[in-house]
């Protein structure tokens, strides 16, 4: 395996990212299960995971540890599939505070676009983002690092955009499941 100055490689699979994100519900993390869930159900799950993600890559240590640049691959590639999933979920929300985060969220994303592109990571006129295995695979650790390091604004704002559609989602479901702020409260 080349020296992480040269690349990221591989190592641990992204799944073993994506179930660590999702821990609080793996169920989420399956396309045959995520039907089975709400919108709003999913953008709560999907926005624990894009947290989880966010903190994972921002307190990541880039350093010249090989098996640490190529767990670096793995956690990238983890993390745009969450980004996807709660942009997805919570665009489905009808909600107007989670579509204003949405839209922060996109906007933040396309603010970095440059350097997401240079490591392989390019956004979709949709917001999303799509991976370049090779570019990924290939990037220098310093160029991820300027992108995720917790000194960067990138992830900062990220987390506090899933924090805040996070809330709303709590929000909506307590309601729900209390029967508050609904149009009639039936409550005996």
């Amino acid at each position: 395996m080349s020296s992480n100055t040269s690349g990221i490689g591989t190592s641990l699979n992204s799944n073993f990212y994506l179930r660590k994100f999702y821990s609080r519900n793996r169920d989420v993390l399956k396309s045959s299960k995520r039907s089975d869930f709400t919108a709003e159900e999913l953008s709560y799950e999907d926005t624990i995971a894009l947290k989880n993600a966010a903190k994972a890559l921002s307190s990541f240590s880039y350093d010249s540890n090989t098996t640490n640049g190529a767990n670096l691959y793995g956690t990238v590639k983890a993390f745009v599939q969450v980004y996807n999933n709660a942009l997805s979920s919570g665009s489905e929300v009808d909600d107007k505070k989670i579509e204003r985060q949405i839209k922060n969220l996109k906007d933040l994303t396309s603010k970095h676009a440059d350097d997401l592109e240079k490591i392989g990571l390019s956004i979709e006129k949709n917001g999303k983002i799509t991976i370049s295995e090779n570019l990924l695979k290939s990037a220098s650790v310093e160029d991820v690092k300027k992108v995720f390091d917790k000194d960067n604004g990138y992830m900062r704002s990220a987390i506090s955009s899933a924090k805040k559609i996070n809330n709303n989602t709590f929000s909506i479901l307590y309601a729900q499941a209390t029967g508050l702020g609904g149009k009639i409260n039936i409550t005996l």
